[in-house]
């Protein structure tokens, strides 16, 4: 039987930054800003959960701004996308 190739993992620092905000920061090298910009439309974006949305994306920085509700929920979805969020 034949398998596709996975996709890499990428790993992920979250920080909170105040009430339902918080950093994602993406510790795996990215190649460019549409690279970022593609993980946030296919991938990020599939795990934000009604009223939860990406407030600002910074490619020198290789982060993102986001309003999350629920943060252990987001995180659990994050992991069937193949990002990994490093532990505090």
């Amino acid at each position: 039987m034949l398998k596709l190739p996975s996709k890499r993992w990428k790993k992920v620092r979250i920080k909170p930054e105040g009430p339902g905000r918080y950093t994602l920061i993406f510790l795996t090298p990215l190649k460019d800003e549409d690279e970022l910009r593609e993980i946030v439309e296919e991938e990020i974006d599939m795990c934000l959960d009604q009223g939860e949305r990406v407030i600002d994306m910074q490619w020198d920085r290789r982060s993102l701004t986001l309003a999350i509700a629920d943060i252990v929920s987001f995180k659990r979805r994050l992991l069937y996308v193949n990002i990994n969020p490093e532990d505090p």
